[in-house]
């Protein structure tokens, strides 16, 4: 198959979109004196010196080091996005302006205009420089002072880390760093650092499986997250040290499949969080049920095994799923058995996130009385209007109405074994 070739723009077209952006520059230079309350100062930055900066402005963030610790193109390019994501909405407010700006403008035009025109030097650029600077003195001292760039960057660090981070591949720690060698780049980069997943393996279901350990990081170290042998109901005689804590590859995946909304770093660190003060259910003797805390909503269970001296999560289930006390209660509402909740998409929290599902009273009514409001309360937490969901409450409502009429009901009493972890 031939290509054909792309038609080079004529040289009036370059000349004219060469025109278009040196007037999108000079206006945001404008925009930036404006955003400080000194628009008038615009006027005194000579037209040689505007075009100077533009061909030397700031470049976007970019990661420079991540061939070193071998991530995939396809990586590089989804961690990328995020970064971009991540900075454009990010919201930096201006101390004494009150007023805010996105995290991208904040590392490009802010500290770029910042740098060139209004940060002091042994020299000046141009004479009128030293009359902006001393006329714009409080402003300069209340929004440019060391402590909020510092701070406001490492805020960004922070944040774009807390996105590089899933718990079995491990924390990518981002941190900024000037562009400094190459003499006609300007610009802010980003250094990137792994740390490499705690990791054992276990003889679990007559085989050896790898499982990750739960923890986080605080200062580039990694701690790890412990359980007391009290709240296992183990033998504090036996066991008299914390318990650590790990999860299974197969738990993540699972995890993903019914979490399907949101960041994987944040469903990721969710797990962390949820062992902070646990809510375990212990349903026999070394099993338990541990509430997943998603952003404040206990919205399912990590099902977990005590093995080998260490708690061992094996799964992942929401609480609309067999085993749960809240889907022996909706059974007993509703008469839905396991395979009419997985039909009617149930098992997935973005089935209740994007239709109307938490709107509807009387569906909420039956998902709150059967202890789902947590479900519920984080479906109509969401930004999503009204209109934006997806009409199908009344779906369900007919469908209980159907089954309602059948006479021979049976219900499916796999156990949670039978069913995740076959």
């Amino acid at each position: 198959m031939t290509h054909q070739k792309k038609k080079k723009a004529s040289p009036q077209l370059l000349k004219q979109q060469e025109a278009e952006n040196k007037k999108r520059f000079y206006q945001k230079v404008k925009e930036f004196f404006r955003l400080l309350g000194y628009e008038e100062m615009f006027k005194l930055i000579p037209a040689d010196l505007l075009e100077d900066h533009r061909l030397y402005r700031y470049h976007p963030p970019r990661v420079i080091n991540f061939k070193e610790i071998k991530i995939s193109a396809k990586d590089v390019k989804i961690h990328t996005e995020n970064i971009f994501t991540i900075l454009h909405n990010y919201k930096v407010e201006l101390p004494q302006l009150k007023k805010e700006i996105d995290g991208y403008t904040f590392c490009t035009t802010y500290l770029d205009f910042f740098g060139f025109y209004l940060k002091k030097k042994k020299d000046y650029k141009f004479p009128e420089q030293k009359i902006i600077q001393e006329t714009m003195k409080d402003c300069i001292a209340q929004n440019f002072n060391d402590k909020f760039l510092n701070d406001t960057l490492d805020n960004l660090e922070k944040l774009i880390s807390f996105y590089g981070f899933e718990i079995n591949s491990g924390f990518l720690l981002f941190s900024f760093t000037a562009q400094n060698d190459k003499l006609m780049e300007f610009g802010l980069n980003l250094k990137v650092r792994k740390i490499d997943p705690v990791k054992k393996n276990f003889y679990v279901d007559n085989g050896f499986r790898t499982a990750y350990q739960v923890g986080w990081i605080n200062k580039e170290l990694f701690f790890p997250t412990f359980i007391s042998p009290e709240k296992l109901n183990l033998d504090v005689k036996k066991y008299r040290y914390s318990i650590p804590v790990y999860i299974q590859n197969h738990a993540l995946i699972r995890l993903n499949e019914r979490m399907d909304t949101g960041h994987i770093s944040f469903r990721h660190f969710s797990v962390f969080r949820s062992m902070i003060n646990p809510v375990i259910i212990q349903i026999r003797a070394n099993a338990y049920l541990i509430e997943y805390n998603f952003n404040d909503f206990r919205v399912g269970y990590l099902v977990a095994d005590f093995v080998e001296g260490n708690l061992i999560i094996r799964t992942f289930i929401l609480k609309t799923q067999a085993g749960t006390p809240e889907e022996i209660k909706l059974k007993e509402l509703t008469g839905l058995n396991r395979r009419d909740i997985d039909y009617l998409g149930l098992t997935k929290i973005s089935t209740f996130i994007k239709s109307d599902i938490c709107k509807d009273e009387q569906l909420k009514k039956i998902f709150i009385e059967a202890g789902l409001r947590s479900i519920i309360d984080y479906a109509g937490h969401t930004k999503i209007t009204e209109e934006g969901r997806y009409k199908y409450a009344a779906k369900i409502l007919k469908y209980l109405h159907v089954e309602s009429q059948t006479t021979n009901w049976h219900e499916v009493a796999e156990t949670i074994e039978e069913e995740e972890l076959a």
